[in-house]
């Protein structure tokens, strides 16, 4: 007999509904393995098995039903294809280790995964390693929390190789884990060439003010980062002092957290000022980001946008400048941009249409 938690799932599973949600009900390998039973299709975009009694095997039965082996064509050998639609997966507070972090990174790296939660599972940082190495193939992931991992500095060193040359990933979380110091600079580093992480959680990292420094260095000409979360590390005024120096040269941050830091009211109000003058420069944007969509629905070659937008280069701020030409070069940042720049004086369909009559006369389309 199973228990009505479990009983309700399977029903819904056979009724092939799109999300399996059993977060705290006790849930055990052996209720994994049944359940695994029962995806097959492809129906599931959302799986909560979140604050249960799921081990590495849990794991590796629910990994077979969303990965199964498939015969490769033409050949005696096999391939492990995803056939799931699977795009969030919340696995936290649950037994993997490193091992089921292991046979998670496989669907990872293969699967349709845009939102993954490892939280509270030990997975250390040999688990973080495989997760790193998944991250490498640029999958489609764009939320990750590995909070809470005892991840410490050699598995930093493959999260932040692995975020160098990753396109995909927009938030995050390494809440409470171990790589103190040595870690925060390897991620200060990789975050001087990331271009694509908004959001990083690095609270309760036994960060000191040696690794605020290194935060600090990567401040001053980093441009993507909206939200830095410090809190609970042991930041004293001293570094403090020079997070705030950063900002005065940093204008896109929004968000940076050093609360139950040892840093004095005083520094935190200076900082909250510069917050907020970021904000209130950033709370206008539709404008500019209009322009850029439509713009990049022109599919116009760089160099005529760099001509054409020259003529107006008058009217925008170097960083309008700048949050334009990089919509250009990725349109589906376009979503990720929370608001605000100063709206352009000149309407958006006047750009479009000067894009439009240099596309007809340029030797490029002729």
């Amino acid at each position: 007999m199973y228990s009505r938690p479990m009983a309700k799932a399977i029903k819904m599973l056979k009724r092939k509904c799109n999300k399996l949600s059993l977060f705290r009900k006790k849930i055990t390998d052996d209720d994994v393995e049944i359940l695994s039973k029962l995806i097959k299709d492809g129906n599931l975009t959302k799986i909560d098995l979140s604050d249960n009694n799921i081990t590495e095997l849990g794991t590796g039965y629910l990994m077979q039903a969303l990965l199964p082996v498939q015969p490769v064509a033409n050949s005696f050998e096999s391939e492990k294809i995803p056939v799931s639609n699977l795009e969030i997966l919340d696995l936290s507070q649950n037994l993997l280790g490193h091992r089921g972090a292991e046979l998670v990174s496989d669907l990872i790296r293969k699967g349709k995964l845009e939102n993954v939660n490892l939280g509270y599972n030990n997975v250390r940082s040999r688990g973080a390693i495989s997760v790193a190495n998944a991250l490498t193939w640029n999958p489609p992931v764009e939320t990750l929390n590995l909070e809470n991992n005892s991840i410490c500095a050699y598995g930093a060193k493959a999260l932040a190789k692995s975020l160098m040359g990753n396109k995909k990933l927009q938030s995050l979380n390494l809440e409470a884990n171990v790589f103190g110091d040595v870690g925060t600079r390897l991620f200060s580093e990789a975050l001087l060439e990331n271009k694509i992480l908004c959001e990083l959680n690095l609270k309760s990292a036994l960060i000191t003010d040696l690794g605020a420094g290194y935060l600090a260095n990567m401040l001053k000409y980093n441009t993507t980062l909206l939200k830095l979360d410090l809190g609970g590390n042991e930041i004293s005024d001293a570094g403090g002092k020079l997070i705030l120096d950063a900002l005065e040269r940093n204008q896109t941050i929004m968000f940076l957290s050093l609360k139950d830091c040892a840093v004095s009211k005083d520094i935190q109000d200076q900082i909250k000022t510069l917050l907020e003058r970021n904000k209130k420069k950033l709370e206008n944007s539709k404008e500019i980001i209009n322009t850029a969509r439509k713009l990049a629905m022109l599919n116009l070659p760089n160099e005529i946008l760099c001509m054409v937008l020259e003529q107006y280069s008058h009217m925008w701020t170097a960083q309008e400048r700048n949050l334009l030409h990089s919509i250009l070069l990725d349109p589906k940042s376009l979503g990720y941009i929370p608001g605000g720049f100063h709206k352009t004086k000149f309407g958006v369909q006047q750009i479009v249409d000067n894009c439009k009559r240099v596309r007809n006369v340029h030797p490029h389309f002729k």
